[in-house]
């Protein structure tokens, strides 16, 4: 994250891309997830993932095939707020 220097807030949309996941494969999203996030907080607990969000929704909201007009879903993780987009991008800011 960015600090505007002259009001000194962070800027909004400085996102940090941490993985491209492919959605040819419906089950690898949580590792796309798991591998990303885990560069952010180091854990030994691969099931923490779910306490922080349903992958299951995600995959359902925006996966391939899927028409609800979402495009994006975003999720805290820790201090960190984090976006998977429809086109596989994983970011954080």
């Amino acid at each position: 994250m960015s600090v505007d220097p002259d009001s000194g807030e962070r800027r909004a949309d400085d996102w940090r891309v941490l993985a491209r996941h492919d959605w040819t494969d419906a089950t690898a999203l949580e590792i796309s997830l798991h591998e990303s996030l885990a560069a952010l907080e180091p854990t030994h607990d691969e099931a923490l993932l779910y306490d922080y969000v349903d992958v299951d929704a995600v995959r359902d909201v925006i996966g391939p095939g899927t028409d609800r007009g979402v495009s994006e879903v975003r999720f805290d993780y820790g201090r960190h707020e984090v976006k998977v987009a429809e086109d596989g991008t994983v970011a954080t800011r």
